[in-house]
């Protein structure tokens, strides 16, 4: 149940953040269900097949999910801004912007962790 609650949870302090952070010329609750959309999707791609790799080779420490976290959202950026960019972004802009959300996607790796606590769960045999 813990882990089904952080799954729910996690995302949401950093799309709340997100919003919070962006200048964009909107209402800031779409901002936030946009985020949380994002986050949700790049957690089901990427965060729920990872938890259980991470799970079955041991590695359940808060770095592992931290580091997980950083790169989940920073690589399509970076990627997506590197190869598709627009040639009125700067790179700096992009590198910034991988940043951000790397750092966004780290503390919510960090609140999967603490909420569900992986390190902590009995393995099953």
């Amino acid at each position: 149940m813990r882990t089904f609650v952080a799954f729910i949870v996690a995302p949401l302090f950093s799309s709340v953040v997100a919003a919070g952070l962006s200048n964009m010329p909107v209402h800031p609750l779409a901002l936030i269900v946009l985020f949380c959309g994002a986050f949700y999707a790049l957690q089901a791609l990427i965060g729920t097949p990872a938890y259980f790799l991470l799970r079955r080779v041991g590695r359940q420490g808060i770095w592992a999910y931290a580091l997980l976290g950083f790169g989940a959202p920073a690589l399509p950026i970076l990627i997506f801004g590197l190869h598709h960019g627009a040639p009125d972004i700067p790179l700096g802009q992009t590198i910034h912007m991988v940043g951000l959300f790397g750092v966004l996607g780290a503390v919510a790796g960090c609140v999967f962790w603490l909420i569900a606590r992986p390190d902590k769960v009995a393995t099953r045999v």
